[in-house]
């Protein structure tokens, strides 16, 4: 009996560790999900960007386009390489992630209006 009590103790703080990970892997797969909806419509307004330029505005907006693409591409490798290495890490990461593609969802925006 008390081997097994000594065991419970033991091995609790492993399940404990793996329930853990695999509530951060969830967390990160839905942030991923979350993220490619929003990488999604960035495209569809990059794609009424391009349709939009006129040649009277044409180097303007492609350039706009340029940067903006860049910074897709840049979101998205960092959304694909995302891990939860460390519960801080995670939350920086997420938090940055985040806020980036909102400013950048914005900007497109901003540029479709003008």
């Amino acid at each position: 009996m008390k081997l097994i009590i000594a065991l419970a103790l033991v091995l609790s703080p492993f399940t404990f560790a793996l329930e853990t990970v695999e509530g951060a892997k969830k967390d990160i797969e839905t942030f991923k999900n979350e993220m490619s909806v929003k990488l999604e419509k960035a495209d569809e307004e990059l794609k009424q960007l391009r349709d939009q330029a006129t040649s009277k505005h044409k180097s303007a907006f492609e350039k706009a386009i340029a940067e903006y693409e860049e910074s897709r591409g840049k979101l998205l490798k960092e959304l694909n390489a995302l891990k939860a290495d460390s519960k801080e890490e995670w939350k920086t990461a997420k938090s940055r992630i985040s806020k980036a593609l909102d400013e950048l969802n914005k900007k497109i925006q901003k540029t479709l209006n003008e």
